[in-house]
């Protein structure tokens, strides 16, 4: 096929929207070729439909296979948008080989190799899979919706990171720094190209791409939609095989003809064959047959093709025996044990299964005490069922009653003769009665029963029959462990496991019955599920999975499944294993906990008796016994109602809302689709309990295929192997994601579910990786085809073109994800690319190439397609994204002059730097390029700085600041780089060879002493660095024009090189020495201390110098005399920004060198303030008193560690000098006390109280004699001191108050706290000593301030409580007196706030003189306790009263504006009054205070002051009807709580009574303390008061615990 260059060759503009002429290209329609010319050696994918056709053959087959060549059918598209699919699907139907479809159609398929009977492939012809014979005989059925669900793909990121820019190294931000920030990784990113998520069990698929037709929805809903349809018939096929989606996990098909068969509720042809109704499924068994059983004892038998085999058993026959309930098929599906609601089994032959051949009637009650028989009782359900390994005549069987039985049924002389031994329950003590009315039924004689067979048979019906409610010994499922493919030593021993609500019992039956495990249910588990939800204590299941044989290519047999030998031959039993059986494995459950049990068998040799010899001798024989250990656990999200195999490593579990798969091996969630239980047919009707669900029976596994048994159909589903959601993709049309998802197998990243992968890692790789590569091959060949480009899906129904750039990314995408996996870039480069480049769109192939170049993903790309990408962002202008792609690119594959060309250009010095050193191998022409730049950058800002500002619009002023300026700061990157043998801007190590030539390379020429010609030779030009041209060049030129730039980033660089060993002992001369020196050189006095260089730049080399000389000791010396100067040039800089960095290099210089004379040196660091340097050694010469000068000059220093320093200082100063302070100590601290209390008042008091109490009136001149609140925080700190700094002011502590205080600080004290806190002033009072203050002196404190209630409290003191209550009276008269005056004139808010504060002080302080002497029934001071009421309570209506006056008259003179004020003053001091009158009623409890009478006392004494009594009644109506309205609401709410109490504490009585009545069911059956049992099992005496006294008392919690009295009471003992 020629290449089509012109874009109407690719594209028909009529029905196309055209968007640019790259996107064009990939919506029309390529037209096909016209001369038939052969395709070239780039077109060799552009195949036509017949050799596409013939290719596909071979995708994803281990093993080719010929095909005919006749297959001329169009290749169709089967993308989402696609008007009709086609047969795409069809066509890669063989895409996988064997390991898509393991189950093929056999014509002829005997019963023992029915498993491989059913065709799951999804075709239009599915008759095929059925004989004709079976189309013709069964009626068909009504169809029933199909919605499989599954799997989604993979998500993956859209993209590998981008790696920012590299930013240039800021002036501020360097290693000499004193904080030296947190460093950015100046590496790119290496993350890698995609992240695979993965959820537990789940793939959620993005968005598909256009190869996609895959449904969003879910295809299989809720199950409940799923029965009960009642549509017309999509096809006739009989076996409706659903269509695998992409997302499915299992794929189903609905067997038809036999859920017509079963499910029919009408007689139709059926019934006119058969002559009855068959009745309603219960019951399934799948193990060689599909055998349903029926609610009207019937079962019927169909084989796996679906044709109709038996009916088990007859109206007649089975009619009296109730329903199934339980059905099993013998081992080699030749007997058929079917188990029945009225406790009945019967055995069928398959061969006669007219009549049962052995059958075992229910037993009574009074045969089984009398010990004649054992047996099922009348009206048990035989709910379990099963063979013993391979006998046809021993089953076990278990009813709803909690009895477990094992049966060997056989004949006596043509008698039956059946022996039933029972093996878990007791008998009832009520069994259910046979009724004896009735004639034809055995049923129980209970209302529900029904009276006709009819009726009773059918579940449906609201009154039919159902299983028994189950008690605590019911048992909930049962299990023989069946016989695998390989013999296992625990086959001897009949295993057969039992779960009841409360124990795990495994029994075997051989050589003798005995129990060889028993676990009983945890108690959490139980009272958990009783928590959650009362039907979780009725829910467990069982399963076990046999012994079997792994093959060699690690896949796992199902269970029965045959297991092909190398020769071919397909063995049954007991092949021959070619790797170890796997050991006999036991699931089970309990609500959500399910757990693994794996049984083996143990030999132990024992001394036994030998009875052939006799005489006492004896004989050491073998002694086998069974073991089980733990082997998992895991929890559900909800109950497990069934529990299936599906192989040796994957456990099948369905809960209440979903079907789930786990592998064993980690215990982890592969798939879960939704599947209800009530959805499935369940013994226990729904209608009758929907909490009693009994859907175990509905749930069969055979042959690695899941059969459900739902309430309207019958389906089977294959869980999908890895090549089945390949193909399921692939059918879909959708490539990319199935390129994606054998990826994520390749890579062993896929979540889900695995099977049919082999178990090796490196066969794994094998098999997918083939595979891998043929889908890429397919998938891109198809996609630039003919057909594609000609079929249907190119277009859309309204004619318009559909966008096909996504598809053609994707594609990019997912091939370089694959090939990055499979490490091969064959295809990807010669055959890919060639695609897309022949068809105009190398653009889309590059832009999604370009993120995997960008994060290291690929780096090897072929140069020509390294030009494309290249020559692609030069032509668009996007140069930054062409030079991150330069230098992420292996310098191998650069073009390195088209590289050179563009960076020079437009100035990528990344990119250029990266050409020159990896490419070129040279190391000083980019370092040349950039010191150029260096230079330019300077002598542009000296033109600036010359010539005058320039205006901020100007270019140059943009150029400059914005784009040379972090251009050349490159210079220092780039050094660092190449000095640490690292590449630039990549950051990764350069070979050693090429990392030695870097660095030899760049540091001669950097510390070149003169400038030189580069490059060396012919054409060298010679490097000059003078700001102005024609300048002098000085010494060192390069490195002095570095320094001059920006002296800390180039120091910076240097300081990394520093640490690389190649400076250890270079032989090219340069070393850490020779560097140091020439730095010195250039900061020597001799250099008249570099005129060309500032003192910040100089200041920085000291640093430098200073901080590396300590650092490598035995590669750097410096003479003394170097080392004295540098600590001078540090101490001497004047710069602040820079102190504490040059103080650390000082410290660092003086860890290796110790000055011969200090003194010099002390006083510059004092200038400097080296405070850090020279508290060391102020310290180690314990001169205190400058030791202390330094903490108090730091500024670095908080005032926390300010105060806590001193004081460390003053206890060291204390101890050296024997308990005394130097006297200049003293003097320093008294002096600097002013700077002390500007740090902190409080600190600083606590320090002079307790190193210079006698200061502390120095201390408080120091504050100022203005400063009275300072002086007020100073004395609190002594007299009222906290417990520690962090205690709230509530905890200060007054009786530690100083005893260095003198009296006039004291009183001073008193006087401030009058005046800033005189609530605290009683407080302070309380809690003091007394001669710690003068009475006198605080009475008059407390008078001038207006505190009066402190004087009534010291007069109450003193005892003289008459003049304390004569105080309070004045004083509320006078402060009634003067609210009158303040509101009569104009007041502030404030006074009168202030004013009635205080009068409430001293009303509260009356008030609580009168309770406390009012419980003295004698006089004190000659008053009676009503006479104190009355003097209080007399003063505050008067002071009212005035109050009262003074507002009302306000009122009278400024009617319109009112006084809200004195109203506002009026209502509080009328509250005040109503509170005192509260605490009089409250506290007033005897006969000393009469009410009626003190109330009359006040009435008689106020009117007889006033004139008119209008306002005084007013007044006391106002307190009565105040105290009336509070009484009264305080009483509404005691009723309210009094009422809600009673109620309260009704139910809880009623609760506790009602459960002490039906008492408490123990949890166990031994004493929780003494592990015994709570009562002996002694024969009881027969006096009934002695059996009273011999039993011991018991203690039943309402927790379910039991024990004995006494041990409750050791326990309690022992606690105590």
């Amino acid at each position: 096929m020629p290449k089509q260059s012109s874009a109407s060759s690719v594209r028909s503009a009529s029905t196309l929207r055209a968007r640019d002429d790259e996107r064009s290209t990939l919506r029309g329609s390529s037209p096909p070729h016209a001369d038939g010319s052969p395709v070239d050696d780039r077109q060799q994918f552009d195949l036509t439909a017949e050799e596409y056709a013939a290719q596909r053959d071979s995708i994803l087959n281990d093993e080719a296979e010929d095909e005919d060549d006749d297959d001329d059918e169009e290749f169709v598209y089967t993308g989402i948008d696609a008007v009709n699919s086609g047969d795409y699907g069809a066509q890669l139907a063989e895409a996988l080989g064997d390991d898509a479809a393991d189950l093929e159609v056999e014509p002829d398929v005997d019963d023992e190799h029915v498993g491989r009977s059913f065709r799951f492939v999804a075709t239009e012809d599915m008759s095929d899979v059925l004989s004709d014979q079976a189309s013709s005989e069964l009626p068909g059925s009504p169809p029933r919706s199909k919605s499989p669900t599954g799997l989604q793909p993979p998500i993956e990121t859209s993209g590998p990171k981008l790696t920012p820019n590299r930013p240039y190294l800021h002036p501020t931000v360097s290693r000499l720094r004193s904080i030296t920030p947190q460093q950015v990784s100046q590496s790119p990113s290496s993350s890698s190209v995609a992240t695979l998520r993965s959820t537990t069990g789940l793939l959620v698929s993005p968005s598909p791409s256009h190869f996609s037709a895959i449904s969003r929805a879910s295809s299989y809903a809720d199950e409940k939609s799923v029965s009960g349809t009642s549509e017309a018939h999509a096809s006739d096929s009989d076996v409706e095989a659903k269509p695998i989606k992409a997302k499915d996990a299992f794929r189903w098909t609905e067997l038809k003809i036999v859920s017509d068969y079963i499910f029919q509720t009408t007689s139709q042809k059926a019934s006119a064959v058969l002559g009855t109704s068959w009745g309603t499924p219960t019951v399934m068994a799948t193990n060689g047959f599909v055998c349903v059983g029926t609610d009207r004892g019937l079962v019927v038998v169909f084989d796996f093709r679906q044709q109709f085999k038996c009916i088990c058993g007859s109206e007649a026959s089975t009619g009296q025996l109730g329903a199934v309930t339980a059905l099993a098929l013998s081992y080699d599906h030749t007997f058929l044990a079917v188990g029945y609601s009225l406790g009945h089994i019967n055995l069928y032959e398959m061969a006669r299964p007219q009549n049962p051949v052995r059958s075992v009637p229910p037993t009574t009650l009074p045969a089984v005490l009398a010990g004649r028989k054992e047996g099922h009782l009348p009206g048990s359900a035989v709910t379990h069922i099963g063979f013993v390994a391979t006998r046809h005549t021993a089953i076990v069987s278990a009813d709803d009653s909690g009895l477990g039985f094992y049966h060997s049924l056989g004949k006596v002389l043509f008698v039956e003769a059946n022996d039933v031994l029972r093996i878990l329950g007791k008998y009832p003590e009520n069994p259910i009665v046979p009724s004896k009315d009735s004639k034809t039924s055995v049923e129980p004689t209970t209302p529900s029963t029904p009276t006709t067979p009819v009726q009773r048979s059918v579940w449906s019906h609201s009154n039919g029959h159902s299983l028994q409610k189950r008690s605590n010994s019911a048992i909930l499922a049962m299990a023989p462990l069946p016989l695998g493919t390989s013999p296992h030593p625990t086959d001897n021993y009949n295993l057969t496991a039992l779960l009841t609500p409360a124990k795990l019992v495994v029994v075997g039956l051989r050589p003798t019955p005995r129990t060889w495990y028993r676990k009983h249910r945890p108690l959490s588990e139980e009272m958990g599920s009783q928590e959650e939800n009362a039907a979780s204590k009725w829910r467990g299941c069982v399963a076990w999975y046999p012994s079997v044989v792994m093959s060699s290519t690690g896949e796992v047999p199902a269970v029965g499944k045959q297991v092909e030998t190398k020769s071919g031959r397909r063995k049954g039993q007991e092949p021959e294993p070619e790797e170890p059986p796997s050991t006999p494995t036991l699931a089970y459950s309990w609500d959500r906990n399910v757990r693994l049990l794996r049984a083996r068998e143990e030999i132990a040799r024992q001394s036994v008796e030998d009875k052939k010899i006799g005489g006492g001798k004896k004989k050491v024989v073998d002694v086998g016994q069974v073991v089980f250990e733990e082997a998992g656990a895991w929890q559900t999200e909800a109950d497990v109602m069934a529990m299936q195999w599906l192989n040796v490593n994957q456990l099948i579990v369905l809960t209440t809302t979903h079907l789930e798969v786990y592998d064993i091996r980690s215990a982890s969630l592969v798939e879960r689709i939704p599947m209800t239980a009530s959805s499935l047919t369940s013994l226990q009707p729904a209608s009758l309990d929907e909490t009693d669900l009994r859907v175990s029976h509905s749930l069969r596994v055979y042959k690695g295929k899941l059969f459900v048994l739902g309430r309207q159909y019958l389906r089977v589903g294959t869980l999908l192997s890895w090549a089945d959601r390949i193909l399921a993709f692939v059918e879909d049309g959708d490539f990319l994601n199935a390129i994606d998802l054998t990826r994520a197998y390749y890579t062993g990243n896929a979540p889900g579910n695995k099977s049919g992968l082999p178990e090796d890692p490196t066969l794994l790789r094998e098999v997918v990786g083939q595979k891998l590569r043929d889908l890429m091959v397919a998938s891109a060949a198809y996609a630039f085809s003919e057909d594609r480009m000609t079929d249907r899906t190119h277009f859309t129904p309204d004619g318009r073109g559909v966008d096909r750039t996504s598809l053609f990314e994707g594609l990019v995408v997912s091939c370089i994800k694959a090939a990055l996996a499979l490490d091969d870039y064959e295809f990807l480069y010669e055959n890919l690319y060639e695609k897309y480049e022949s068809s105009g769109i190398t653009s889309i192939f590059l832009r999604q190439m370009e993120p995997f170049i960008l994060d290291s993903s690929l780096r090897m790309v072929p140069t020509y397609i390294a030009q494309q990408l290249i020559a692609m962002h030069g032509e668009r202008g996007e140069y930054d994204a062409a030079e991150k792609v330069i230098w992420h690119l292996d310098p191998l594959h650069l073009d390195s002059n088209q590289a050179i060309k563009l960076c020079q250009q437009y100035e990528l010095w990344d990119a250029m730097i990266y050409v020159y050193t990896l490419v070129l191998k040279d190391f000083v022409s980019p370092f040349v390029e950039l010191l150029g730049l260096v230079r330019k950058v300077r002598q542009k800002a000296l033109d600036r700085s010359t010539n005058g500002p320039i205006p901020r619009d100007s270019e140059s002023t943009d150029s400059l600041a914005e784009r040379m300026v972090p251009k050349a700061y490159k210079a220092y990157s780039y050094l660092e780089s190449a000095l640490s043998g690292l590449t630039y801007p990549s950051q990764e190590a350069l070979p050693d060879g090429l990392a030695e030539v870097a660095k030899k390379d760049v540091y001669h020429f950097l510390f070149s002493g003169h400038s030189v010609f580069w490059p060396h030779g012919v054409g060298g030009k010679l490097v000059l660095t003078a700001d102005y041209e024609g300048g002098a060049e000085p010494t060192y030129p390069y490195l002095r024009l570095l320094l001059r730039f920006d002296a800390e980033a180039f120091l910076n660089a240097l300081d990394i090189a520093f640490e690389d060993s190649y400076l250890n002992d270079s032989p090219q001369g340069i070393s850490r020495q020779a560097i140091t020196n020439i730095l010195l050189k250039l900061v020597s006095p001799e250099e008249s201390i570099s005129p060309d260089l500032s003192s910040s730049d100089i200041t920085f080399i000291r640093i430098f110098v200073s901080r590396n000389v300590p650092k490598y000791p035995q590669f750097i010396e410096i003479p003394p005399t170097a080392q004295q100067n540098l600590l001078i040039g540090l101490a001497t800089d004047r710069d602040l920004s820079t102190r504490e960095d040059r103080q650390l290099a000082a410290e660092f210089l003086l860890s290796a060198y110790t000055p011969h004379s200090r003194d010099q040196l002390v006083e510059f660091f004092e200038e400097a303030g080296f405070y850090r340097i020279l508290r060391s050694w102020y310290r180690s010469d314990r001169e205190w008193s400058s030791l202390f000068m330094t903490y108090v000059r730091d500024p670095d220093v908080l005032p926390d560690e300010l105060f806590g320093s001193i004081s460390n200082l003053l206890n060291t100063a204390m101890r050296s000098e024997k308990g005394v302070l130097p006297p200049d100590l003293t003097s320093v601290v008294v002096d600097t006390l002013p700077q002390l209390l500007e740090h902190g008042i409080t600190a600083t008091a606590s320090v002079i109280d307790r190193f210079f109490p006698e200061y502390h009136s120095t201390a408080l001149e120091a504050l100022g004699s203005g400063e009275t609140y300072k002086q007020f925080v100073y004395l609190r700190t002594l007299v009222e001191p906290l417990p520690n700094s962090e205690s709230p002011a509530t905890s200060r502590q007054p009786e530690n108050a100083s005893r260095h205080l003198d009296q006039p600080d004291r009183n001073l004290y008193l006087r401030l706290l009058c005046q800033y806190d005189p609530a605290a002033l009683i407080p302070l009072l309380q809690r003091i000593p007394d001669n710690y203050y003068d009475t006198s002196e605080v009475v008059e404190e407390v008078e001038a301030s207006g505190i009066y209630d402190v004087t009534v409290w010291l007069l109450d003191r003193e005892g003289k409580v008459s003049d304390a209550f004569a105080k309070v009276e004045s004083q509320s008269r006078l402060a009634g007196l003067k609210l009158a005056d303040m509101l009569a004139s104009t007041p502030s808010e404030d006074e009168c706030r202030r004013a009635v504060e205080q009068q409430t002080r001293l009303v509260e302080m009356g008030t609580n003189l009168c309770r406390r002497h009012s419980s003295s029934s004698s006089t004190v001071s000659g008053l009676t306790s009503e006479d104190m009421w009355f003097q209080l309570l007399e003063s505050q209506i008067e002071m009212v009263q005035s109050v009262a006056s003074a507002a009302w008259k306000s009122n009278q003179d400024d009617a319109d504006a009112g006084s809200p004020l004195g109203n506002k003053v009026l209502t509080e001091l009328r509250k005040l009054l109503q509170g005192t009158f509260t605490q009089l009623l409250s506290n007033s409890t005897g006969t000393d205070v009469s009410f009626p009478r003190l109330f009359k006392r006040l009435v008689d004494s106020t009117s007889a002051s006033r004139t008119s009594t209008k306002g005084l009644y007013t007044e006391f109506r106002l307190i009565l009807t105040g105290m009336l309205d509070s009484y009264r609401s305080e009483g509404d709410f005691l009723t309210l709580n009094n009422r809600l109490i009673q109620q309260d504490l009704h139910g809880v009585i009623a609760e506790g009574v009602k459960a002490r009545s039906r008492g408490w069911r123990p949890k166990n059956v031994y004493c929780t303390q003494c592990d015994k049992a709570p009562v002996p099992n002694s024969p009881p005496p027969n006096d009934a008061e002695a059996v009273q006294n011999s039993l011991p008392r018991l203690r039943i919690f309402r927790s379910g615990v039991i024990c004995h009295s006494r041990c409750h009471g050791a326990r309690a003992s022992l606690n105590a």
